[in-house]
């Protein structure tokens, strides 16, 4: 007998949470500077397999999108006390978090909120420390050329989502409640109320450690190089979100000021050839808050916004289940020692004790990459730069409207002031709830 049920199909269920680390997870064999804290991986090459080479192998893998941990010790931060009077600057200690995967979307809108679509491990350790177990810093990338009247909207783009989890180390001070000056500051920075001047206080480094191999124009170059690895802080374009699973912090380029954005889409031909050390720090005012720490520091290599995963069509909702998570936080490690070598293979001899470098162990940085506190010794060089670099360099220097800081450079009592630039106030944070 035939069945009396409608044969009319039933809606398909929305697909699940996206799973973390779309981009490759590689640590380069070659070419690697000082700065970078990983050791490399043992990898099966080609060689192995029975076709091509391993120098082959290597230069394939290098030539991939792709991410590393790297060591905080790279980065110079603000040292305390009184940095405002010495304006002295110090390697940062070891990151209070370490990147566990790195995500890479296409999409024809933004998509602020990130970490509500994804698969990320339950909190177990902000209940104990006061501090997040995971820590979302989302970007937002435009896609599209900046227009002659500036406008801070939406459209095409892609976003560069990293995932980091409280570092062992992190985890062993604050259980023996030795809490650094970079922890008590970033325990009130995930605190605070919308609004709260502190909010304000987020830093982006970024480096290009291949510049010379990047393709380059004379003046780009000359703009690269001088504002290599200075610190800008994030006021008016920066969204936050506190959950029980993680905090995030969105950072939405499409509403920079424009020739920020002119100079961030003219490197985005190039992007395929560059190799790119990120590393983020809130900044210290006080002598209780110095010296300043890094949060987090990565290498992302060879990043192709033209091969970038569209994100699907379908999301999640924000009450979606959680699956088990292969990210969750390990059982912290007893041995000292040994928690060592495993967060920081390269640097290890310099966290017993904070130590000079020798030279074999000092990173090297391209002229004006920012590793002196004194930027008036990268103020030198010719002055005399296309109208194009000149504003590509007011747009560093003010890259949303004086975002590098009330005293220009980085914020420090000895830099420039700013250019100044007209932009919009803070837009409404898009999502479904509203941002932390």
């Amino acid at each position: 007998m035939p069945s009396s049920r409608s044969s009319t199909p039933s809606p398909t269920p929305p697909e699940g949470r996206l799973e973390p680390g779309t981009v490759a997870h590689y640590v380069p064999k070659r070419r690697a500077p000082e700065s970078c804290g990983c050791a490399a991986e043992s990898t099966t090459t080609a060689g192995q397999d029975g076709g091509g080479s391993d120098d082959e192998e290597t230069a394939r893998k290098e030539a991939m999108a792709s991410w590393c941990n790297i060591s905080a010790r790279g980065f110079n931060v603000r040292k305390g006390p009184d940095y405002r009077i010495h304006g002295q600057k110090e390697p940062s200690a070891d990151a209070l978090y370490e990147v566990f995967a790195v995500d890479t979307y296409q999409s024809t809108t933004k998509k602020p909120h990130f970490g509500q679509y994804v698969n990320l491990p339950e909190d177990t350790e902000r209940s104990r420390t006061g501090l997040p177990a995971t820590i979302v810093i989302n970007l937002m990338v435009p896609s599209y050329a900046p227009g002659f009247i500036y406008t801070a909207g939406d459209g095409e783009g892609w976003c560069v989502s990293i995932y980091a989890r409280l570092s062992q180390r992190s985890r062993r001070a604050l259980y023996q409640n030795k809490p650094t000056p970079g922890m008590l500051l970033l325990k009130r920075f995930v605190e605070a109320q919308p609004g709260d001047p502190l909010r304000r206080r987020f830093k982006c480094i970024a480096r290009n450690v291949n510049p010379g191999e990047c393709g380059f124009n004379a003046a780009t170059r000359a703009l690269i190089y001088k504002y290599n690895a200075k610190p800008f802080v994030v006021r008016d374009t920066s969204s936050f979100y506190l959950t029980d699973r993680y905090f995030e912090i969105d950072i939405d380029v499409h509403r920079f000021g424009k020739p920020a954005r002119i100079g961030l889409y003219g490197c985005s031909a190039v992007l395929t050839d560059m190799v790119l050390e990120w590393a983020f720090v809130l900044e210290g005012e006080t002598n209780e808050e110095l010296p300043e720490q890094i949060l987090c520091a990565l290498r992302l290599a060879h990043l192709d916004p033209a091969r970038v995963v569209p994100l699907r069509s379908t999301l999640p909702p924000p009450d979606a289940p959680y699956r088990p998570s292969p990210y969750a936080i390990p059982p912290l490690d007893e041995s000292p020692d040994e928690a060592t070598e495993e967060l920081n293979p390269v640097f290890s001899p310099l966290l017993a004790a904070p130590q000079p470098r020798s030279a074999a162990e000092t990173p090297t940085f391209p002229p004006g990459s920012g590793d002196t506190y004194d930027t008036s010794s990268q103020r030198s060089g010719s002055s005399e730069l296309p109208s194009l670099a000149d504003e590509l360099e007011k747009g560093l220097n003010n890259i949303e409207g004086g975002n590098r800081g009330e005293h220009g450079g980085e914020s420090d009592a000895d830099a420039e002031p700013a250019a100044e630039e007209s932009v919009p106030t803070e837009m409404p944070t898009e999502g479904n709830d509203p941002p932390q």
